[in-house]
């Protein structure tokens, strides 16, 4: 047998790996592939894996399009865990004429195993095999890619016939078992695994389901118990080990579960799962760009391995870039539409951005399609509370309550609830109870801090953020909130310090960095606080939000070039993200440049079609590209979004009279008036300066007909002396003011009115218009505050 190079592991390295090589290759210069066939068979037999696979690619270079060669040499990559090239070579076996039964199966197994589960069904669809034993492993694991993709009726039908064609597939009765467990019968599910258990003691898939059994129940150590059990029964099984590690580190016990990780690197290195795991233990401890990165390189080999999506969802909302987040999320749900973890994501990150009726929408989504879960119910509680839905939000918590009663995050979301209801001390004692109850997590710590920050209760603040730092002294988001209390009492230097901490964790957390450079701009000290996001960049170069920040710098000190490569260096970074798109494309749009604002901004809208901002910027683009019909099509998409937004409404005016469409435009500038007329008033400004006087034929005429059609629309008159001020009219602007006034007294009218009488000479009767609108409007703190700047000016 070929003796085996150990390669070294620090100097020598490239010299050792072509030493072996050579090796490798002079070991089968003098062997027939039938003869390198045979040491592989042995070496197989003895479990050395590695020079049965050195023999095999030997017999393959020279002979290519032998199938047994193909075959084996997928089993032996399926034997290390390394199921990519086992995928790989079962597919190849199949092209080169292996029959269905010998190699489909295999193939099926490695796809579900790689992650790729669309691949596997794609893969067995319409096969047709007689054998029992394949024809039933090709039926589980069908099931398995069913599993994954959500699909429990498809996956549970494939289990059953797995059992009417083999009655003895452990593994499949296993499946169903599980199914029978989640749908309530605990006991019978046991009952029916101890009589497994008694006759095969070492079965991984059962002790595997004894744990799912013993989390349900709060069993943690029984369930740490019962899948040492199963790691015992195949101590080569990735799966076993790849439970317990994922156990631990929901347990918090990185240690022990770094430990198993290193045993499992050692066994299947190449597995994404494998590699997920370690990300995950960087993300738990705090490590977000090692997170991120490990998250991105499973992704680049393997995009459909749905935990890494789910990481990358995760990681993207810790560090706030929330359309990556959503994103993933969309992509995890696409991929499988019962997944809660996605659905939880996917409303995590619009509940983030804002948008907390999209985020109650995909709970309610969620929620329709039979998905109980408790955590997804409080965010849509959440999401309630933000739209001032008390009822809604009470209902959605109650929900929550009976599904997980003991669940912390429930007290949470009462107490949010009874604070947005006034109910100061009830809510504060519940989200006490929470944070108390809560040992693991710190969303409860999260929620009582803010809220005593929001209601001024400083002291009280820091007695919960030092708490929460107890609970996890590695999490730069508690000394970052520690920080910010530390603000809030007055205390800059503690603040600063606290702040510190959290980049001393993760050099990278850019919202600690962002808090310092803002002390830095107090304090007289750009440079110092450029300094701040610069050195985020040298841990993470492709920092999205720490290279708008340094945009945003530049242009507050008229560097208005540097600004730009920044943002487009950001765009760069990321070009699937939708906040660098926009940066630059505003950037461009501010520059006079729409036709290259254009570029991002159509690329973007490739991805986030119905994003409310990017629609308004890329109607803005069009319009200024003479591109009129287009910026219409496009406006129009955005107000079908917020129909009842009268400035959108004006907008919309604007550019349909660009289009040629007058009587649309009327009908829009109508609208607006009748939604907000005091908005839409301070707005038809716009539909002059989108126009140009250049078009006034068409400004008097909309302004004539919106008087006829709308004799008690103050929009008619405001556009009629938006128009005539433009032409520096002061009359004939007066004029049109006062009528507006006459229907409708605002603020800004007033100011509109006052302002052309002072501009037309008219002095007395622009302070009488004043004196009248004070008169009428004593507690207008906007006219108050013109009429102030108006008599300073006098002087």
């Amino acid at each position: 047998m070929t003796a085996r190079i150990r390669t070294p592991q620090r100097s020598g390295t490239r010299l050792a790996a072509a030493a072996g090589l050579a090796v490798a290759l002079l070991a089968g210069c003098g062997d027939s592939p039938d003869r390198l066939m045979q040491k592989a068979g042995a070496a197989r037999e003895a479990r050395d894996l590695e020079a049965s696979e050195r023999h095999l690619k030997a017999a393959l270079r020279k002979r290519p399009d032998s199938v047994d060669a193909r075959l084996m040499l997928a089993a032996v990559h399926a034997s290390r865990h390394d199921a990519p090239s086992a995928a790989k070579e079962w597919q190849r076996a199949l092209e080169l004429g292996a029959r269905p039964e010998q190699a489909l199966p295999g193939l099926v197994a490695a796809l579900v195993t790689a992650g790729d589960a669309s691949g596997a069904l794609a893969a067995a669809q319409g096969a047709r095999i007689e054998a029992i034993a394949p024809r039933a492993a090709l039926a589980y694991w069908s099931g398995r890619a069913h599993e994954a993709l959500g699909r429990r009726p498809e996956a549970e039908r494939l289990w059953q016939t797995t059992l009417q064609i083999d009655p003895q597939h452990v593994p499949a009765r296993v499946a169903l078992l599980r199914l029978q467990a989640e749908r309530g019968d605990a006991q019978g599910t046991g009952a029916a695994l101890d009589a497994i258990l008694a006759r095969q003691p070492s079965q991984p898939d059962a002790w595997m389901l004894k744990a799912d059994l013993a989390l349900a129940r709060g069993d943690a150590p029984g369930a740490r118990q019962a899948l040492a059990r199963a790691v015992d029964g195949d101590v080569e099984a990735p799966l076993p080990r790849t439970r317990l590690v994922s156990l631990l580190i929901d347990l918090g016990a990185y240690g022990e579960a770094g430990d198993q990780l290193t045993v499992l690197e050692r066994l299947a290195p190449g597995l994404p799962a494998t590699r997920h795991l370690r990300a995950l233990i960087d993300l738990n401890e705090g490590r977000l760009v090692a997170a991120r990165d490990g998250a991105q390189r499973i992704l680049s080999t393997n995009p459909d391995f749905l935990p890494a999506v789910a990481l990358a969802a995760t990681v993207s909302l810790r560090e706030g870039a929330l359309e990556q987040a959503e994103r993933y999320a969309l992509q995890l749900l696409d991929a499988a539409p019962g997944s809660v973890q996605g659905a939880r994501l996917l409303a995590s990150a619009q509940l983030r951005r804002d948008e907390p009726s999209r985020a109650r929408a995909t709970a309610d989504a969620a929620y329709a399609r039979g998905l109980r879960d408790a955590p997804l119910l409080g965010i849509a509680g959440e999401a309630a509370l933000r739209t001032g839905d008390l009822a809604a939000a009470t209902g959605y918590f109650e929900k929550a309550s009976r599904i997980d009663p003991d669940d912390p995050s429930r007290l949470t979301g009462l107490g949010l609830a009874r604070l947005s209801a006034g109910q100061q001390a009830a809510g504060f004692e519940a989200l006490e109870q929470a944070a108390e109850r809560d040992l693991r997590s710190t969303r409860a710590d999260l929620a009582l801090v803010t809220a005593r920050m929001r209601a001024g209760q400083f002291d009280r603040a820091l007695v919960a953020v030092e708490r929460m730092i107890r609970k996890d002294p590695r999490a730069p988001l508690a000394h970052n909130l520690h920080g910010t209390v530390l603000l809030g009492r007055g205390d800059v230097g503690g603040a600063r310090a606290a702040f510190d901490q959290a980049l001393a964790i993760d050099p990278a957390f850019f919202a600690a960095a962002a808090n310092l450079a803002q002390l830095d701009l107090r304090a007289g000290q750009p440079d110092q606080a450029r300094g701040r996001f610069e050195a985020v960049l040298a841990k993470d170069p492709r920092n999205v939000a720490a290279l708008g920040a340094l945009a945003r710098l530049a242009t507050q000190a008229g560097r208005h070039d540097e600004a730009s490569g920044l943002l487009r260096r950001a765009h760069d970074a990321d070009p699937t993200a939708l906040e660098p798109a926009l940066a630059l494309a505003t950037d461009r749009l501010r520059a006079d440049r729409p036709a290259q604002a254009l570029v991002p901004l159509q690329a973007a809208a490739t991805r986030h079609g119905a994003e409310p901002r990017l629609l308004e910027l890329l109607s803005d683009a069009l319009l200024r590209t003479d591109q009129a019909q287009q910026a219409l099509d496009v406006l129009e998409r955005r107000v079908r979004l917020d129909p009842r937004s009268a400035a959108l409404q004006v907008q919309l005016g604007a550019v349909r009279a660009v289009a040629g469409d007058v009587e649309g435009a009327i009908a829009a500038l109508r609208i607006a008036g009748e939604l907000d007329a005091d908005a839409a008033t301070r707005l038809t400004g716009r539909v002059v300066t989108t126009l140009g006087t250049t078009r006034r034929a068409e400004v008097v005429r909309m302004a004539q007909m919106l008087r006829k059609q709308a004799p008690a629309n103050p929009v008619g008159p405001a556009l009629e002396a938006d128009l005539a001020a433009a032409e520096r009219r002061w009359p004939d602007a007066a004029a049109a003011w006062r009528d507006a006034v006459s229907l409708r007294r605002t603020a800004w009218l007033t100011a509109r009115l006052h302002g052309a009488l002072r501009d037309a000479g008219r002095s007395d009767e622009a302070a009488a218009v004043l004196r009248e609108g004070l008169q009428a409007m004593p507690r207008d703190t906007e006219l108050a505050t013109y009429a102030a700047s108006a008599a300073t000016t006098a002087r």
